[in-house]
């Protein structure tokens, strides 16, 4: 039960944030604030990690090695765009599991 709860709070806290996060990483790719996008993708990659988005994961760590390089690439905007696809659907599905407490 305590691992339940755990895991119940974790990933409301991740509900919370990552969307956040996401529109922030976006904001700083369209603003090329390029430092900015490098800190928000190193800081959400192990949330994806924890909650079983691995290729999530990967693609905050490609973000965040083509912030590094300041490249205005195409790339990021589809790994940006692949992020927000993929958590449209595992918020909707997490969402589901702490409503329903199937954890």
């Amino acid at each position: 039960d305590g691992n339940e709860n755990f895991y119940k709070e974790f990933i409301s806290l991740f509900l919370a944030s990552a969307p956040k996060a996401i529109s922030e990483m976006e904001k700083s790719y369209l603003s090329k604030d390029y430092s900015s996008l490098r800190q928000i993708a190193h800081k959400i990659k192990p949330s994806f990690n924890y909650v079983g988005l691995k290729e999530l994961n990967q693609a905050s760590a490609r973000i965040e090695e083509l912030a590094v390089k300041e490249s205005d690439s195409t790339e990021i905007q589809t790994l940006l765009d692949k992020i927000k696809s993929v958590c449209e659907m595992a918020f909707r599905e997490l969402e589901e599991e702490v409503r329903t407490g199937s954890l």
